[in-house]
């Protein structure tokens, strides 16, 4: 199809039943998709790293259209059933739906993203989930080093997101999560009020960095002058230290995250996919 003729195509009204697509930019340019050069490797796998990667760098985001396997096959040089096999691999791991007639896309949320939840705090008789409302307090570049710098980057700077969490309007608990700066600076300018919705989708939406796997860590911390008096605590108190570790595309890390819990009789559900 000519660029003329595709204009035409997305300028004609939606047929019932189909997905609208709107580009942001030429979806077809040859520039999003790296040069193919590891030595060694499957050609699929190389296709496939190239395509994740110009999904991690947002060049195509959500509900984005990709191109073609037709046009992929010509840009790379590759045969069909070697692109077939590369976008197969992305449709396995839920990061692209097909659909019959009108092409590939960028899924809207990856499988993982619907089961991974954290702060689930349930009631003992129901197990049914408590609700939760998070109030951000501050949004900070910091260089301190902890977890989170060998988890995250050694010696970088990180933005620390410091919120509280209160659970069923029961009990506070203090939450500090770390960020790379080198990906998420933008932040810092950010009004602490956008903030107050999930994080996690937040980053999902906004930066392309789905949470796709989660680890944790509990043990016991005392609670110090400061971070005691913002969840109504004595200061020295035993509280439950919840690190949270949380990874993206290609199992790397993304986020740190720091919780500090009081006693409570509400039960805590610590696991990567509920």
């Amino acid at each position: 199809m000519s660029r003329r003729a595709a204009d035409r195509a997305s300028a004609a009204p939606d047929a019932p039943g189909t997905r609208r697509v709107v580009a942001r930019r030429d979806p077809f340019h040859p520039s999003a998709l790296r040069q193919l050069n590891g030595v060694g490797r499957a050609r699929y796998v190389q296709l496939f790293d190239s395509l994740l990667a110009a999904i991690e760098s947002g060049y195509w985001k959500s509900g984005d259209r990709m191109p073609s396997e037709l046009w992929i096959a010509r840009t790379t040089g590759l045969s069909p059933g070697t692109v077939q096999r590369a976008l197969s691999l992305l449709v396995e791991q839920g990061l692209v739906t097909r659909h019959h007639g009108q092409g590939s896309f960028v899924a809207h949320k990856p499988v993982n993203t619907q089961r991974i939840r954290n702060f689930v705090f349930v009631d003992a008789d129901s197990e049914c989930p408590l609700p939760v409302y998070a109030r951000v307090l501050s949004i900070e570049r910091t260089a301190s080093e902890g977890p989170w710098s060998r988890f995250l980057a050694p010696k970088s700077d990180f933005v620390l997101v410091r919120r509280l969490i209160n659970v069923n309007l029961e009990f506070q608990t203090y939450s500090e999560v770390y960020l790379p700066a080198v990906r998420f600076a933008e932040l810092l300018g950010t009004p602490v009020a956008a903030l107050e919705g999930s994080l996690t989708t937040m980053l999902a939406e906004r930066f392309n960095l789905p949470t796709l796997k989660v680890s944790h860590s509990v043990g016991l911390e005392t609670l110090r002058e400061g971070v005691a008096d913002l969840i109504h605590c004595k200061a020295g108190a035993p509280a439950l230290k919840w690190e949270i570790f949380s990874f993206t595309y290609r199992d790397q890390p993304s986020f740190y995250q720091r919780v500090l819990v009081p006693q409570s009789d509400r039960r805590l559900l610590i696991a990567g996919a509920v």
